[in-house]
């Protein structure tokens, strides 16, 4: 006869909904018939262990958990003002693998204060700041400046390396005390991006689904955020200036990232954009030659050009669905699994977690599962944060 498993109803059902998921899906995913998860549900029956052991796997939550006697209170997602809502509150129906993001996001960043403390370090204060009463460009040259990164240094990045803009980027913001992170699987018009704000490893996290130039609008996009004292659940899209007031810190945080990575004196000092004006009709070509050119994608320069008054927004919104759907579908597929993990985490908590293990303050088993990689791979988690 199975071992029954002495777990609560209560906190079955905690699991399954805190995960996103609904009765039917659980099911599938456990491999079990809907009615016999309700009976578990519902205290009818009970589930082996084997079962349980399961279902911390599919709801992607310790074993122990499933062991309480009731159902905790936290579900371990921070709340984020939803501005896919407008900032109007905190949409709690998010898919199980947004969030599972958010969670494992905010155990990261406990797990990193925990390394600091075994290291006996401390981080960076977080202290860039700006304000919705700065101009766009006021504010992109503050946060250039903060990142120490020179127009020159961005356009002399090599172009034919499409991650290595998006690479050169998050590590100068990581460098600067902010945690980066990024998950796959997540649609994109679910969440492009999100920020959760404290003066201490404050941290980004971006969708690993999006190409890697959208990334990097996200990622200014969501800095910006963490500079004006904020958190939020974003998809960063086109948002028109002065169409709803509520969206009043999206537009103003789309268009510092714009001004951030297409500076307007940069591109007001080429002479056709120079001579161009509300009716000029941009080609293909051309625009793709000033996405390369500042590692940004399309949209990002036809955005640019709208916001100085050198194309309009008929042409804009001509080429948005086309070009934003080109751009969905151009994100970060399969490979090496130790690269997605590595990735996933970013530079600083790696730094942190090697260094643990470095000092021997943490095991080599304990830093391989923190870092999502085989103990045998550690080398190459060390070569990752030399590239």
């Amino acid at each position: 006869m199975p071992v029954r498993a002495l777990v609560r109803p209560q906190v079955l059902s905690w699991g399954r909904t805190t995960a996103g998921l609904s009765v039917e899906e659980a099911a599938q995913l456990l491999s079990v018939k809907t009615e016999q998860l309700s009976q578990w549900e519902n205290g009818e029956q009970r589930p082996t262990m084997g079962q349980v052991r399961k279902m911390a796997v599919k709801y992607r939550r310790p074993l122990n958990v499933f062991f309480l006697q009731t159902a905790p209170e936290d579900t371990g997602e921070p709340l984020l003002p939803d501005f896919r809502l407008g900032g109007q509150g905190v949409l709690s129906n998010h898919s199980r693998y947004l969030r599972f993001a958010l969670r494992t996001a905010r155990e990261w960043r406990l797990d990193a204060f925990d390394l600091f403390q075994t290291i006996e370090a401390s981080p960076l204060r977080f202290e860039l700041q700006v304000s919705l009463t700065d101009g766009a460009d006021e504010a992109a040259e503050k946060i250039r400046k903060w990142l120490g990164v020179s127009l020159e240094i961005q356009l002399g990045w090599p172009g034919y390396d499409r991650f290595r803009a998006l690479r050169e980027w998050r590590d100068r913001i990581e460098g600067r005390g902010v945690l980066v992170f990024q998950f796959g699987r997540i649609e994109i018009p679910e969440m492009r991006g999100s920020s959760l704000y404290f003066d201490e490893l404050p941290v980004i996290v971006l969708n690993s689904s999006d190409a890697p130039n959208g990334r990097i609008f996200t990622l200014m996009h969501e800095l910006t955020h963490l500079a004006l004292r904020g958190s939020g659940l974003c998809d960063v899209r086109y948002i028109q200036p002065g169409a709803q007031a509520h969206s009043e810190i999206e537009v103003f945080c789309n268009a510092v990232a714009g001004a951030l990575l297409v500076p307007s004196s940069a591109l007001l000092a080429l002479p056709d954009v120079v001579a161009g004006n509300h009716n000029t009709e941009w080609s293909d070509i051309r625009i793709a030659e000033l996405a390369n050119r500042f590692k940004v994608s399309r949209l990002v320069v036809l955005r640019r050009l709208l916001s100085l008054g050198k194309t309009n927004e008929a042409a804009y919104n001509s080429r948005h669905l086309i070009w934003s759907a080109a751009s969905d579908a151009d994100g970060e597929g399969g490979g090496d699994g130790r690269r997605i993990a590595l990735n996933a985490r970013g530079q600083l908590l790696t730094k942190l977690i090697l260094a643990a293990h470095g000092a021997r303050k943490i095991t080599l088993f304990d830093t391989a599962r923190r870092l999502g990689i085989k103990a045998d791979s550690i080398e190459y988690a060390r070569e990752f944060i030399r590239a």
